[in-house]
């Protein structure tokens, strides 16, 4: 997991020396790093999380395979580190893997809408085994984008389900399985090189219970909000950002988690003069990861059985 970690940071690294000439006229492409840091607050499992510290990377290019069909393909990674306490928890990190693929039929310059899938890998905490396993998740969603003089609203809903999980033997209790989500986004220019956003998801899933249950299934809610303010620097690639979000997890009738990290990161943009040349006609849509920490709550659950 971290030399996949430390792959996709490479990925980033030969975006930003690449040449146009080498990428292709019409390749657009951004490389992202960031690192972040939180804190957590639980009912009931306030003796096993901790204030995790966070870093990863994205890389994303963007082809337009012809005037109807354009594609996206994202790479990204994300290492958490000190998510639970040592102290009662064996495992206290977490690694998070993808790629995601969109198809978009862009609509001049009005707006865009398409369709996404993405394949992500978490390790995440479990009650049995060595308090820890991996578990591969798929997503599907529609998206699109509209286009105004000055703003630009994105919306996308989709589901997501996890087909391979890692027990070692063990059972999965306590590890998400499947949900629904929506996001919604607005964001604002203040000039072409100068944004401001806020971002709201909204997700409902369901929680492995290995028939403890009668199967009765267990359910999870996550609400996440950012904002987040970005500058790209006069005549430059590169661009600075910071993000503030509040993660709130409710896990059925057990437990309930709040989590609010700061993130702060930079941008290279490849072949975009600017932010919102890259909003408009280049790779600036994503997908959404569930099932990595602290959203898990086998944590939640181990605290109030």
């Amino acid at each position: 997991m971290r030399l996949a970690l430390l792959s996709s940071a490479a990925v980033i690294g030969l975006m930003a020396v690449v040449s146009p000439a080498s990428a292709g006229p019409e390749m657009t492409g951004v490389g992202q790093i960031f690192v972040g840091a939180a804190t957590t607050d639980s009912f009931f499992a306030g003796k096993s999380l901790d204030d995790p510290f966070s870093y990863g990377a994205k890389a994303k290019g963007y082809w337009p395979l012809s005037p109807d069909v354009h594609l996206q393909v994202d790479l990204f990674a994300e290492q958490n580190d000190d998510v639970t306490r040592s102290d009662v928890w064996p495992e206290t990190d977490s690694t998070t893997i993808g790629a995601a693929a969109h198809l978009l039929h862009p609509f001049d310059k009005r707006a865009r809408f398409g369709v996404a899938g993405s394949i992500w890998s978490n390790e995440v905490f479990t009650l049995t085994g060595d308090g820890q396993t991996d578990v591969s998740y798929g997503l599907v969603a529609v998206e699109g984008q509209f286009f105004g003089e000055e703003w630009t609203l994105t919306g996308q809903a989709g589901v997501f389900t996890g087909f391979s999980c890692d027990g070692g033997g063990e059972t999965c209790f306590g590890t998400l399985e499947d949900g629904t989500f929506i996001r919604g986004k607005a964001r604002y220019f203040l000039n072409d090189n100068t944004a401001f956003s806020a971002e709201v998801t909204q997700m409902w899933g369901r929680l492995d219970d290995d028939d403890l249950f009668s199967g009765k299934s267990l359910s999870v809610a996550t609400s996440i909000w950012t904002l987040e303010a970005e500058h790209k620097f006069h005549e430059s690639p590169f661009s600075g950002f910071i993000a503030l979000s509040h993660e709130r997890t409710e896990a059925d009738i057990f437990s309930n988690a709040d989590t609010n990290t700061v993130l702060l990161g930079m941008k290279f943009y490849l072949d975009q003069p600017t932010l919102r040349s890259n909003d408009q006609t280049g790779a600036e849509l994503d997908t959404p990861l569930f099932g990595n920490t602290p959203e898990i709550a086998a944590p939640l659950v181990a605290s109030s059985l």
